[in-house]
């Protein structure tokens, strides 16, 4: 039940099956087994990619499920990307909306500091344009930190 880095094998190719292929993806296992019989290990959750995780001056890993819910709870944020650039400075990009005020880049400011638990230099641009990734959509959080 504990959080892990994900691993696949896949059998399908005999000629030169992938042993231990390394997804870069985080997840956490599930107990039991599924309906269908099969008897593989199943996912209850996954968690992020390697580079989706904030890695704090600790060496503490902090993922995207606990970064971004805080923005999505602000009507006042057209979109935003979290990008990490050393583990004592994050950059925020914000797209504004028409209501955005300072007092609310200071409950965000609050609310991340609190989920952090550590102390990070928070810095906010404010931007026209987020950088679109895969499926045309902004990756919200990018770390460029090496644990």
């Amino acid at each position: 039940g504990e959080q892990g880095e994900i691993f696949a094998t896949s059998l399908a190719k005999y000629g030169m099956p992938f042993i231990r292929y390394q997804l870069f993806d985080w997840g956490v296992p599930a107990e039991g087994s599924c309906s269908c019989g099969r008897g593989l290990p199943l996912m209850k959750l996954i968690v992020g990619r390697n580079d989706d995780f904030v890695t704090l001056p600790s060496g503490k890993k902090v993922g995207p499920r606990l970064m971004i819910p805080p923005f999505e709870l602000i009507p006042r944020i057209n979109e935003f990307r979290l990008i990490q650039e050393k583990k004592e400075l994050i950059v925020i990009e914000i797209i504004k909306g028409e209501e955005y005020t300072q007092a609310t880049e200071d409950t965000l400011k609050q609310n991340l500091l609190d989920i952090l638990g550590e102390p990070v230099e928070l810095s906010f641009n404010y931007v026209d344009e987020i950088p679109r990734g895969r499926h045309n959509r902004p990756r919200p959080l990018i770390s460029k930190v090496r644990a």
